[in-house]
């Protein structure tokens, strides 16, 4: 079957890729989360069967996790990936609730939910302050919301020295 030949090739994959890193044997199935992620950028609707496969060998690695969240979203499944990604939100490691928050306010946004994707970007930006990521999607969002004047503003792009004044006094 396909997914039988597609984790054949992760698996090859994960293999080639352990010793060059030095990876121990518990890393596999990062490594096999890896390139399901690689694969689900590049579109592969199909890899969906193996990365579910991959999250019932390992349903409490938060990275084979995040690796169905972006393979359901590579198959138009994103109400399912946004239950997983909400879910990493709350409860998955550190380094990872912002990111999974940002991916959160990409789905609402994808759907037209521009509140949603604003409180996703909150949650983000209240998890990792300093990530300049955070910001840019903010200000993607934004201007998707149609808020020109406000984002110019924002980078000090509004025109007259007054308008500049003022944002400088209030801020």
């Amino acid at each position: 079957s396909v997914a039988a030949e597609d984790r054949a090739s992760l698996d090859g994959i994960a293999a080639q890729l352990a010793p060059a890193i030095g990876a121990a044997p518990a890393d596999e199935p990062a490594l096999r989360a890896t390139a399901i992620r690689v694969a689900a950028a590049r579109g592969e609707s199909d890899i969906l069967s193996v990365a579910r496969a991959l999250a019932a060998e390992h349903p409490d690695d938060a990275r084979v996790r995040w690796a169905l969240a972006e393979a359901l979203m590579a198959a138009n499944e994103a109400e399912e990936a946004d239950a997983l990604l909400a879910a990493l939100v709350d409860a998955g490691p550190e380094p990872m609730r912002a990111r999974a928050a940002v991916q959160r306010a990409w789905l609402a946004a994808g759907r037209g939910d521009h509140a949603t994707a604003r409180n996703a970007l909150d949650t983000a930006r209240a998890l990792a302050p300093s990530w300049e990521l955070v910001q840019l999607r903010s200000m993607d969002l934004r201007l998707d919301a149609g808020e020109y004047r406000a984002v110019l503003a924002e980078l000090g792009d509004a025109g007259d020295s007054e308008a500049r004044t003022l944002r400088a006094l209030r801020a």
